[in-house]
């Protein structure tokens, strides 16, 4: 090991979305807290839809609605459209007694641009005295249901009192080192999507599904991430996508096929020179058994839901 970190009260692994909600709690409650991740500027993150609780959990980290759309990061999504390859849809809006007392629940959430929602929470997380670490925790040292200290790519040893895993789906650092019982549902999927240029981006998320070829059924989302761009993915089983590739058919051509279904996506292809999608996996799972004496799992890492059901 290169040296040892144990300036921290609380080391949080993961620097996503749940990793810096934890840090900013923690940090106003007066912990001191050191968060390890990679860097994500720049990076492509998948989800940016969210769900109607999205803006209350938001404003309460620091970034209310009304910054988050002023500042770019987010657009309104006021509804959600599912649209089926026979040209039926299905408009999905929040009833108006919703927003009623007893409830009074905001009947708008957000599409974000997550990159730039990355940049905001680490602002807000810096301006608490959170102290980042860009690597990446590989695994801990435990004794019985204690961790005593975390190991990163780079040779660091992080020593502390307590550990919050945020690592991510892919990652569940805990979950794997304590052997967590899992339960995974549903096949495993993947994601292709890309991002394209748009002059008026609408203010909803739209859902394009057909005919199931299987017990899954594969679709695509369209999200307007800020006020000029798109995100559009389409979601498929991992067993589907290999026949795929074993049949030689490249990423991109697998894309454009699925959106080309679809006349709505016809413009956008015209004008999209090249698409180079980005791509992902991910298999849905609940974790059991997520707190220990010293230790806490949250987000991903706990669970990881079928974002279509």
């Amino acid at each position: 090991m290169e040296h040892e970190e144990n300036t921290a009260d609380v080391t949080v692994i993961g620097g996503g979305i749940a990793g810096m909600a934890a840090s900013i709690h923690l940090a106003r409650a007066g912990w001191k807290v050191l968060c390890v991740g990679p860097d994500l500027s720049g990076s492509h993150a998948v989800g940016e839809s969210l769900d109607w609780s999205a803006p209350a959990l938001l404003k309460v980290l620091g970034l209310p609605m009304k910054r988050l759309i002023d500042d770019g990061i987010a657009t309104y999504k006021r509804h959600v459209i599912l649209k089926l390859g026979d040209g039926s849809e299905r408009h999905y809006v929040p009833a108006a007694w919703l927003g009623r007392p007893p409830f009074n629940l905001e009947l708008r959430t957000l599409h974000v641009d997550r990159p730039r929602l990355n940049e905001a929470l680490r602002e807000i997380a810096m301006a608490h005295g959170v102290r980042h670490l860009y690597d990446k925790v590989v695994n801990v040292e435990i004794e019985g249901r204690r961790v005593v200290a975390a190991n990163t790519a780079e040779g660091r040893r992080i020593a502390c009192s307590r550990y919050i895993d945020a690592s991510g789906s892919a990652a569940s650092v805990l979950g794997r080192a304590f052997q967590l019982p899992v339960r995974e549902y549903g096949p495993k999927k993947v994601a292709l999507w890309s991002y394209f240029k748009v002059r008026e981006p609408g203010e909803g998320t739209s859902l394009y599904a057909r005919t199931a070829k299987s017990s899954y059924m594969e679709w695509i989302w369209e999200i307007p991430i800020n006020p000029d761009t798109l995100s559009v993915g389409y979601v498929t089983t991992g067993d589907a996508m290999k026949a795929n590739r074993q049949q030689g058919r490249t990423v991109e051509e697998l894309y454009r096929e699925e959106l080309e279904r679809f006349p709505r996506f016809d413009e956008l292809l015209r004008e999209a020179d090249t698409l180079s999608p980005f791509a992902t996996s991910f298999r849905c799972r609940v974790h059991g058994k997520v707190a220990g004496p010293n230790w806490l799992i949250v987000g991903e890492s706990a669970a990881m839901v079928d974002p279509m059901t």
